[in-house]
């Protein structure tokens, strides 16, 4: 493709291709629940006087600001704020036997009141979690909710993007989905901190389906499928379990409302297990990803309401070679794989976070079109409908726990613990082929901090602890327990990180990297590259549309250079190979000519010090 034109051709061809797996022809799923979305609150930040006197937040005391969820915004460090909203509750939730709070996520420690009482807490930026809100709910009064959220630095320090070195335990590593604000909020790595997942109250029955998880077993044609139920009272209750597996995006046979063997169900949680055989099916792959619904139905035999809930699946299976001569191939469905694709840096999760789901779609099919079938989602797991619309159009992906560089000795427990909330999201995704714990690992001992944090032996016994913990949730799957290794060799498959296109001649000179040579690995295993490649600009129609002025030329035949975007590395990496600053004018030749349809500007200076080395 050569122009804008062919490349918006063959984009429609492709959306037309992958068109049939976006349908749903699963059966109408009886309603037994009624669900209200909180997206209107008001916000402030924490005031001295609200550690003092809690009470004059719940009263509305102070001065608060309208906003709609999702909401994240800075600055980076610690600091604190509020939520607050008065609760319509409608009458179809009062009619339900328990009323649930859920939070999709939030950044990053959150205390949970409902009418001045604690009702719960959670850290972590990217879990979802709720909590049972009947006892504090009042049906003659008001009903207040405040959330108080906390941000914290980050265990590199916030010294990039305050100016400030400040070590602290914030598990979170590089990519967000920022805010708006040019300095800072418009680039992926600064941490701020919100509610920046979707909130909802639910009625539901007090025994109730909580979740699903499906490992496809392809040689017998069959599941295991694990239905987690939550009673929300302290005694036990009897009850009957049925599910039914139903073609979700393409037509066939179902399986109807067969009897999973149940137990009583105790408080809290209970997962029941259950071997079927589907007979005949069709297997999800990037090309063809056919996916299937699973319903289950939970009745109380002592008659009280029904629940029923759904969730998809996909009958795919993924594994690494770990014990031929020659380690590390990767088996999708039996068959050889080679992962092709990229990093993220919260380019997914926005659109996500607007509702933007044909921006979704439309980011994932140039992908494809590309020939990815991967991306890594770096540093951070995602939203559920990110997840979904990889599983609808067939991109496998890797979730990392946001760890980066370190791991802060009192949050060790803290990271296994994540570790098992990031599984239990994505292990019911068949996109979701593989995980990783940490982001180029340093030498603790070796940059004397080993003080704060794990040396390198404790950080491997972080690794097997939460690799235990996951295999609990999900015995098959696939870990990569380092993600750019800059001090091997890590367990499993060896990951390195080359940015001789970016940072010099990082690791070896790019002219190798060229014709295929690579760094010293670990004998006898095949090897990824998490990272590679060079900074990208916008192109220059985006420039003048959203910069600011000062950003900018007052005339695009005045001299400019990328130093003038902060914390744009082109120019402090490469600047140094310029002869003369370039015109505007230039750039935008070399933008149309390198961009015509949506590919990163590569400087005239990047093309002088790829020819000069490589020559």
């Amino acid at each position: 493709m050569h122009t804008r034109e062919e490349f918006r051709a063959a984009l429609a061809e492709l959306r037309q291709q992958y068109e049939p797996f976006l349908a749903d022809y699963t059966p109408p799923m009886p309603a037994t629940r009624a669900r209200v979305e909180l997206d209107a609150f008001q916000f402030r930040l924490e005031e001295p006087d609200d550690l003092r006197d809690f009470s004059r937040v719940g009263r509305g005391e102070g001065s608060w600001q309208n906003v709609r969820l999702p909401d994240y915004r800075g600055p980076v460090g610690w600091w604190a704020g509020y939520y607050r909203k008065v609760l319509d509750i409608p009458p179809a939730i009062w009619k339900q036997e328990a009323v649930l709070l859920r939070f999709g996520a939030v950044d990053y420690k959150c205390q949970v009141y409902l009418n001045g009482r604690l009702v719960t807490t959670h850290e972590g930026f990217f879990a979802p979690f709720e909590v049972d809100v009947t006892p504090y709910l009042r049906r003659d009064g008001e009903n207040i909710l405040v959330v108080r959220f906390q941000n914290e630095s980050i265990m590199l320090g916030v010294d990039s993007w305050s100016g400030t070195k400040v070590d602290g335990d914030k598990i979170y590593a590089a990519t967000g989905v920022g805010w708006d604000d040019p300095v800072l909020g418009w680039h992926a790595c600064p941490p701020g901190a919100g509610i920046w997942q979707k909130v909802y109250l639910e009625g539901r029955p007090k025994l109730a389906i909580a979740g699903f998880f499906v490992q496809p077993d392809l040689e017998n044609k069959a599941i295991e499928l694990r239905v987690e139920v939550d009673y929300r009272e302290n005694v036990n209750r009897e009850l009957d379990l049925t599910v039914s597996i139903y073609p979700k995006n393409f037509h066939g046979p179902a399986l109807e409302n067969l009897p999973i063997k149940a137990a009583p169900a105790g408080p809290s949680s209970t997962e029941y297990r259950a071997t079927l055989y589907l007979g005949d099916f069709r297997t999800w792959e990037p090309g063809s990803p056919y996916l299937y619904t699973v319903r289950a139905t939970v009745r109380p035999k002592d008659g009280g309401p029904v629940d029923v809930a759904q969730d998809h699946f996909g009958m795919r299976e993924f594994r690494m070679d770990d014990t031929s001569a020659v380690k590390g191939t990767l088996y999708l469905n039996g068959e050889p794989v080679i992962l092709r694709g990229a990093d993220t840096m919260g380019n997914f999760e926005v659109p996500a976070m607007k509702g933007e789901e044909q921006q979704l779609i439309e980011d994932i099919l140039i992908a494809k079109l590309a020939h990815m079938n991967f991306f890594r989602l770096t540093q951070t797991p995602v939203q559920p409908e990110v997840y979904d619309m990889f599983d609808r159009l067939g991109m496998m992906a890797q979730t990392d726990l946001p760890l980066f560089g370190l791991l802060r000795r009192p949050q060790l427990v803290e990271a296994i613990r994540q570790a098992g909330e990031m599984e239990k999201l994505v292990r019911n995704h068949p996109s979701n082929i593989m995980i990783s714990y940490i982001n180029e690992p340093t030498n603790a001992e070796k940059d004397n901090v080993a003080h704060r944090d794990l040396t390198r032996p404790e950080l491997e016994l972080f690794f097997e602890a939460a690799s235990s913990v996951v295999h609990v949730h999900n015995p098959a799957r696939v870990i990569k327990t380092v993600d750019g290794d800059y001090d091997p060799p890590e367990p499993g498959l060896p990951d390195n990180h080359i940015y001789c296109a970016w940072y010099g001649s990082h690791a070896l000179p790019i002219g190798k990297f060229m014709r295929g040579y690579w760094v010293n690995a670990k004998a006898g295993w095949k090897h990824g590259s998490g990272e590679y490649g060079v900074e990208g600009l916008e192109d220059a129609d985006t420039m003048f549309k959203y910069y600011p002025k000062d950003w900018l030329p007052a005339a695009v035949n005045d001299h400019w250079s990328p130093d003038k975007i902060p914390y744009a590395q082109t120019w402090t990496m490469h600047g140094s190979w310029y002869d003369t600053q370039e015109t505007m004018a230039e750039w935008i030749a070399a933008s149309q000519a390198h961009q015509a349809w949506g590919i990163g500007t590569m400087t005239r200076a990047f093309r002088r010090q790829t020819d000069r080395i490589v020559s």
